[in-house]
């Protein structure tokens, strides 16, 4: 994919431009090693499990075979586009019990600006077919993108509260090195508006107490403080409404 702020391969950044699948015997032996060690579940941390669709059916049928639920990551256009709802209803009948996807933003101009390729309108309507499937959607908001707004964080909580997903991973942007969005400039060659400020240190990509971690960008419309003060509010939000971490 050619997500801005993450290690995409689309033009060769970090990762080349392929994707590497592991042998599905190989999946099969470390799932019977998991089922001989007692485990009754798996979580995939494949990028986008459901990517490969004929892939995923094997392995499903190997889920099945060791009686194993489990949990992945995914996109939304990705199911969208292979089956939808019907896609994760078989994913459900195999086991699927969780999914995370990473949602960044209500606001489909943000989306746009870091080449996300999902809209919000799929991510709604993942949601509420993960709903309806019995499925938990864990949400991941990444506030501080490129052209971040009081009112794109608006949307992005208005959009959380309102659509309850079952789980919400609040963040804010921690450009990492080698990533187009580190390049000041996007596959176009057009600005990214968003600025960091200090030095690059490792230890910001970790949360601290209370899952806190220091806000190193900001926008020509937020300062790092406001984008800090927003996500604060927010958690504590999510919190109130009873939506977990």
């Amino acid at each position: 994919m050619a997500c801005a702020f993450c290690e995409s391969g689309r033009n060769g950044v970090i990762w080349d431009r392929f994707v590497r699948y592991e042998n599905t015997g190989s999946v099969e032996s470390q799932l019977r090693e998991a089922t001989e060690r007692g485990h009754t579940g798996i979580m995939f941390y494949d990028d986008i499990l459901p990517l490969n669709k004929p892939r995923t059916f094997v392995i499903m049928d190997l889920l099945r075979k060791y009686n194993l639920i489990w949990r992945c990551f995914l996109r939304t256009d990705v199911i969208s586009k292979q089956g939808g709802f019907d896609y994760l209803r078989e994913m459900a009948e195999a086991g699927l019990v969780e999914v995370l996807a990473g949602v960044e933003s209500a606001d489909n101009r943000i989306k746009a600006a870091i080449h996300k390729g999902t809209t919000i309108e799929q991510d709604t309507q993942v949601l509420a077919w993960c709903k309806q499937l019995g499925i938990k959607f864990k949400a991941s908001i990444i506030l501080g993108l490129p052209g971040e707004s009081m009112e794109s964080m608006e949307r992005t909580r208005e959009w959380i509260l309102r659509e309850r997903p079952d789980r919400v991973d609040v963040g804010s942007l921690i450009p990492f090195p080698g990533t187009p969005i580190t390049r000041s400039h996007d596959f176009n060659g057009n600005g990214y508006d968003v600025e960091w400020t200090g030095e690059y240190n490792e230890e910001r990509f970790y949360k601290g107490k209370g899952r806190s971690a220091e806000v190193v960008v900001r926008t020509s419309h937020l300062s790092s403080a406001e984008i800090a003060a927003f996500r604060d509010k927010l958690m504590a939000e999510i919190e109130a409404a009873g939506i977990p971490y």
